[in-house]
């Protein structure tokens, strides 16, 4: 009976290891993936009715959410119009 628990060990032991290994490279390469810039925000033109009938002009963003994204868009949405 002592070599089949014995054998039953090795075997969780066997396939146990894998997985670790598995779950530090995930996480290892979560740490070492490039970060997103933040998100930008700015006045994208197109031809007339390129995002509905007579739009021709939408507010568009890129990047990554960050802390201070709302209090961007609030600024960017504040400031003055700029001449076409």
């Amino acid at each position: 009976m002592t070599f089949m628990a014995s054998f039953l060990v090795a075997i969780v032991v066997a396939l146990a290891a894998p997985i670790a290994a598995q779950s530090e490279s995930a996480d290892a390469q979560k740490k070492a993936a490039p970060k997103s810039p933040p998100m930008i925000f700015y006045l994208a033109k197109g031809d007339d009715d390129a995002c509905g009938p007579g739009c021709g002009e939408w507010i568009a963003a890129e990047g990554q959410i960050e802390v201070d994204t709302a209090q961007r868009l609030r600024t960017f949405l504040t400031r003055p119009e700029r001449p076409t």
